[in-house]
């Protein structure tokens, strides 16, 4: 089977962010499986940059992108108002008009909501079924943008999405064959917008340790999150300004860790004997392993939230928000520490949990057995998706 996944960013071993984790150990699998991987993405400057890293069963090619002059940053603007999820260039579209390009693949997988517009083209070249990842609702997304408060770049993107979004997004995923999600949460949501095409639920890509955090012999508070992504230098901005002092009021050599690549400068000079801002990290088992809590102070975004379901699966006690923990506890199970955005209430229990090792140990090795019954990623992901793909195929 020959599948082409279009993506707005190129996977690879090691990538430092949870979706493009997921989609390297995804493509690995159906590979290990048989299947002949390609791939089709813009040729942005990150992209570039990971070309040396990507193996060479992943088929890849790159979209140039043209240069970005005045007139092509206004049409941007204008494009974004009509069709908010046509985010990649037009250079994209026209890869994959050329030389019956698309002729060659079985199924054609779109990754992220930005490819999807890209679906009009496609049909035009193949009949091949086309299947969509939705790894978080752009809709949604795009909502919670809009509530934050202040003003940013971001939230007046979010504005002028607005108009047009949920209608767009709806409109390409009714085009699609079948369409996948990372909860039943989004999948509700979806349907609620009315999305009619077939929707299934996979399991994110977790490394289940065999060894559990050592969560008795101290008191580190840990974070870990793509740090040049708003969502999460702001959940953090909001912990410490609202929350840690008080903590450390409470217990004063405790510390939070902030574990992520590309932090913003300002967050990188908050370093002190407190607060550690790591950077990227090559290995973050270890920080998992020496956490005594699990921290996601997240109060925007959408979709399940990887580093919580791996926190959990390391045996963390876990504090978080609604947001955080939406997607991830579907089954009302009692699997979180504490789930709340209330600042004093989120600040009482990190110190109890500080403060009461036999807790810290209880809540942890329920959280770890619950993550280890539920994410076979295998099973409830890879074979999934292969007998779906199979049967889109027969049709």
């Amino acid at each position: 089977m020959k599948v082409l996944f279009i993506t707005p960013f190129v996977p690879y071993e090691g990538i430092p962010h949870a979706g493009g984790y997921f989609l390297y150990k995804y493509l690995y699998e159906l590979h290990k499986r048989q299947l002949e991987i390609h791939m089709l993405a813009p040729n942005s400057k990150e992209n570039k940059e990971s070309i040396k890293k990507v193996p060479e069963w992943i088929h890849l090619r790159l979209a140039e992108i043209p240069n970005k002059t005045l007139q092509y940053k206004i049409g941007k603007v204008f494009k974004l108002i009509h069709d908010p999820l046509n985010q990649l260039d037009n250079t994209m579209t026209i890869e994959l008009k050329k030389d019956e390009y698309l002729k060659q693949f079985d199924i054609i997988d779109l990754q992220y909501s930005p490819s999807l517009p890209l679906i009009k083209v496609i049909k035009e070249k193949t009949n091949a079924p086309i299947v969509c990842l939705e790894h978080d609702v752009y809709t949604q997304y795009v909502k919670r943008t809009i509530k934050e408060k202040g003003f940013s770049q971001r939230k007046l993107v979010a504005l002028l999405s607005s108009l047009n979004v949920q209608k767009r997004e709806k409109q390409y995923l009714n085009l699609c064959n079948h369409v996948f999600t990372f909860s039943e949460k989004d999948k509700k949501i979806l349907k609620e917008m009315g999305v009619t095409s077939p929707i299934d639920t996979l399991s994110p890509a977790l490394e289940l340790p065999e060894e559990a955090a050592r969560v008795g012999e101290n008191w580190d508070c840990l974070f870990v999150g793509a740090m040049d992504r708003p969502e999460n230098y702001e959940g953090v901005r909001w912990f410490l300004e609202k929350i840690w002092w008080k903590v450390i009021e409470e217990i004063p050599n405790a510390k939070f860790i902030v574990a992520g690549s590309k932090p913003p400068e300002w967050l990188k000079n908050l370093n002190r004997s407190d607060v550690e801002i790591t950077g990227f990290v090559e290995d973050l088992d270890v920080y998992y392993k020496k956490a005594a809590v699990f921290i996601a102070p997240l109060r925007s975004g959408a979709g399940v939230k990887f580093k919580i379901v791996q926190a959990l699966a390391y045996g963390l006690p876990v504090i978080t928000t609604e947001v955080g923990a939406e997607g991830i506890n579907e089954n009302g199970e009692d699997i979180f520490a504490k789930v709340t955005e209330d600042p004093t209430e989120l600040a009482n229990e990190i110190v109890r949990l500080l403060h009461d090792k036999k807790m810290r140990e209880k809540i942890g090795t329920s959280a770890r057995k619950w993550a280890f019954e539920k994410y076979n990623f295998e099973e409830k992901t890879v074979d999934k998706a292969i007998t779906i793909y199979t049967n889109l195929l027969k049709k």
